[in-house]
């Protein structure tokens, strides 16, 4: 049941934070649906100046990820439009059981989540970072000035990153969780649209190509190009996560897979168009396989878009997708 919220917005705001950790055989079983990937249409132009008038589902997905120690836990944060608000969830994919980490009582405005191999969950709160632990104890803010969004662990944990917003140009910012010092960056960017890849390494993904940062020398190369059309404002990429040596990243065309050891390689594992494309993309090498948050746009007359988003679990090349039945309260 859907309540008959209709708002009027640009098409490609319904974005969502990207996740990246990494794992590895130990396959759950998960409760869903599998389903093939059929052909993808373009939305047609809505009628009026106005643009599309927005049917939004009662449960917005706004963040997944895996937990790095265990391919059959998930962090979830999900904004219900049924009275809960905003609220991170713990879900074990094998036994379909969803529990609450933090409502909306504890922390306001919940969040982009990452789930360290340290056990701690980073979440943010408006636009200061705080952390958590899974089971919803020792919440602990971590920044305090504002404008701080987009938090990610480094693979082990010994640091954490954000994008810095607040006067002037965007920076990342790297904090040592040992020593607490912090150095800014400029050149290598820790936000929503990139994967802490190696603990030096940040990749990511724009109309230059498929960039790998060095965060010691706050500088980037680029790894390959990108057989996608020309994209000038790159507001037609939704994701990247790493597997091995390979990131996998979504763009409105489709999602891809190139080879970080020699940029060559770049191959299409899905095809999506502006109707039906992926989000949010995690990989666990536990269980070799990759999560999205899959966007469907579905126009129910000339100016009404039925907005609809589910998680779902596919096979590392792409295949077997499965969308995960999402147990949440009403």
């Amino acid at each position: 049941m859907r309540l008959p919220l209709i708002t009027v917005l640009p098409l490609m705001a319904v974005l969502t934070l990207t996740a990246c950790h990494k794992d590895g055989p130990n396959q759950p079983s998960c409760p869903g649906t599998s389903e093939p990937e059929g052909p993808c249409e373009s939305l047609p132009l809505p009628e009026g100046q106005l643009g599309w008038n927005y049917l939004l589902p009662n449960h917005k997905l706004r963040s997944a990820g895996f937990n790095p120690s265990n391919g059959d836990e998930l962090v979830i944060t999900e904004s219900s439009q049924v009275g809960q608000g905003t609220t991170m969830w713990k879900y074990q994919i094998s036994s379909h059981t969803l529990t609450a980490i933090l409502t909306v009582d504890e922390l306001s405005d919940i969040g982009g989540t990452a789930w360290g191999s340290n056990g701690w969950i980073l979440v943010t709160s408006g636009t200061n970072i705080f952390k958590v632990k899974a089971n919803g104890d020792s919440l602990t803010q971590l920044t305090f000035l504002g404008g701080n969004i987009s938090p990610q662990w480094s693979p082990s944990s010994a640091a954490f990153g954000y994008t810095y917003i607040n006067n002037g140009p965007w920076v990342s910012v790297r904090t040592s969780t040992s020593t607490g010092i912090s150095d800014t960056l400029y050149n290598t960017p820790i936000f929503q649209g990139s994967c802490w890849y190696t603990e030096n390494q940040v990749v990511w993904v724009n109309n230059l190509g498929v960039l790998l940062g060095d965060i010691a020398a706050d500088a980037w190369t680029i790894v390959g190009p990108t057989p996608v059309a020309s994209d000038p404002d790159n507001s037609n990429y939704f994701g990247i996560t790493t597997m091995e040596q390979s990131a996998v990243w979504s763009h409105v065309s489709g999602l891809y897979r190139t080879d970080l050891a020699n940029g060559t390689g770049t191959q299409l594992l899905l095809s999506t168009c502006d109707s039906r494309y992926f989000s949010g993309l995690d990989y666990s090498p536990q269980t070799d396989k990759l999560l999205a948050i899959r966007r469907r746009f579905t126009p129910q007359d000339s100016s009404t878009l039925l907005v609809e988003n589910e998680l779902v679990l596919m096979n590392a090349d792409g295949s077997g997708l499965q969308v995960l039945s999402l147990p949440f309260p009403e």
